[in-house]
């Protein structure tokens, strides 16, 4: 980064600024990167130009469902390597904005809100000095359902149009590292009723094979399930939740998890009015 001085009185009107989160630097170290609690703004160096890149477009990057005074943004993928633009979050898609306000677009093409998905920006570099996005590659995204809370997959470009999808089901993914000097990928995946084994893949999903078994005792234990479910609040606010159930077994009026090998075998558990223990966590 160049170095370069600022005369005072503009350093002090940049600490004077209300800011949310960490600010960043663009790469050539010309605009310094900063959030209100609303909008996104850039203050160029060494002028101390302030320019609100968010404040037009019709969607919101600061998180909704903050119950703060001063909510934090959905956040920032981060700076393209020529420093021509910075891409920001939305709720559920990703926008190419210009750093001096010249211009923004929703590289995701508007595709996450209308599929309530929410898109974000998965670094694959292995050099830990990479700090910025090539404009040149493709773009690997992590996408999740927020209504069925499925998770996957997508392949999009830093010019903008639908992602395509590359894998999407209903399991947790990790996002995945990248091999050196192989187009190889190593994950997780995880559905409720499976331990998180190792996963590898190539940049195309192509074929997910599991290459661990971390966990074998778990085929002996007869194991819960779980689903989402929708509901109001008491605001009539709508709101998703994982409903999850044991396997019951009355002995002496308890109920209890069982194992394969040994079925009378069991565990103290909470029996509830359906005859089988249940719980409920909001999503």
């Amino acid at each position: 980064m160049p170095t370069w001085s600022t005369p005072l009185p503009a350093a002090a009107r940049w600490s004077r600024k209300k800011h949310c989160g960490t600010v960043t630097w663009s790469p050539s170290g010309r605009y310094l990167l900063t959030f209100d609690g609303k909008d996104w703004s850039t203050i160029s160096v060494p002028d101390a130009k302030t320019v609100n890149l968010t404040a037009a477009l019709p969607v919101k990057f600061w998180n909704e469902d903050t119950d703060t005074s001063t909510p934090l943004a959905y956040g920032s993928a981060g700076w393209t390597k020529d420093g021509n633009s910075v891409l920001l979050y939305d709720r559920f898609d990703i926008w190419r904005v210009s750093p001096d306000g010249s211009g923004a677009r929703n590289i995701t093409a508007g595709y996450g809100r209308k599929q309530s998905l929410r898109f974000r920006y998965v670094r694959l570099e292995t050099d830990p000095r990479e700090r910025w996005i090539d404009p040149a590659k493709p773009l690997l995204l992590f996408a999740e359902n927020l209504k069925t809370w499925e998770s996957g997959f997508f392949r999009g470009a830093i010019e903008g149009g639908e992602p395509k999808q590359l894998a999407m089901a209903p399991k947790y993914f990790t996002l995945p590292v990248k091999a050196k000097d192989a187009d190889v990928l190593l994950l997780t995946e995880q559905p409720f009723g499976e331990f998180p084994d190792l996963i590898a893949t190539d940049g195309n999903f192509k074929e997910l094979r599991k290459v661990s078994n971390a966990n074998p005792q778990q085929a002996q234990i007869l194991w819960g399930t779980s689903e989402v479910v929708e509901f109001k609040n008491a605001d009539g606010v709508p709101l998703t939740a994982a409903l999850s159930s044991c396997v019951p077994s009355c002995v002496s009026g308890r109920y209890s998890r069982r194992t394969k090998s040994s079925p009378s075998a069991w565990r103290p558990w909470r029996k509830s009015t359906t005859g089988a223990s249940r719980w409920c966590s909001i999503l």
